[in-house]
């Protein structure tokens, strides 16, 4: 009777050790319906770079870089930078995009940082990027919403960004 007891206590125990809840990912984290407590808009110009990074059977990963200055909320040059992985699927044409990572670094030194997954890319028509803002850093301490950025390829191969968005300050804000 002694060993089921400390059985039953072990299994209440370290249930919730092995729970099966899922966790927070913070790319699916969810605004809530109130207003947001800024809102972005800006435009940018970025330079598009691509490096070879792998290939295995008919995929090849190649590693991207957009970077570029521009203007946030008009407080001055601001500094964006896209990264993610571009696949292409030799075998039948396809392109997507994975792990995409953002940054928006404004005159002040202030952050804005987030990250996108996936997307195909097709006949490259101008993109819309769904980023959710996981952090940030000075200014933006604590914030947490979405990001749209509109890319559009220009004439000179360059991209222009269109940026909107909405931001959340969480409880450990520096506002």
């Amino acid at each position: 009777m002694q060993t089921l007891k400390i059985l039953l206590l072990a299994v209440i125990l370290l249930t919730p050790l092995f729970s099966c809840d899922d966790e927070v990912n913070p790319i699916e984290r969810k605004t809530t319906s109130r207003q947001p407590d800024e809102t972005l808009n800006g435009a940018f110009v970025l330079n598009n770079h691509e490096n070879f990074a792998s290939g295995s059977g008919t995929e090849t990963l190649i590693r991207v870089s957009m970077t570029g200055e521009g203007d946030l909320n008009e407080l001055g040059i601001s500094d964006l930078k896209l990264t993610h992985n571009k696949v292409v699927d030799m075998k039948t044409g396809k392109v997507w995009v994975t792990d995409g990572q953002m940054n928006i670094r404004l005159e002040s030194g202030s952050e804005i940082q987030g990250l996108y997954d996936y997307w195909e890319l097709d006949n490259q028509r101008p993109k819309l990027v769904n980023i959710s803002v996981t952090g940030g850093s000075g200014k933006y301490y604590g914030v947490y919403g979405n990001i749209e950025i509109n890319l559009i390829s220009r004439p000179d191969g360059k991209l222009r960004a269109g940026v909107k968005g909405s931001l959340f300050y969480g409880k450990d804000s520096t506002l």
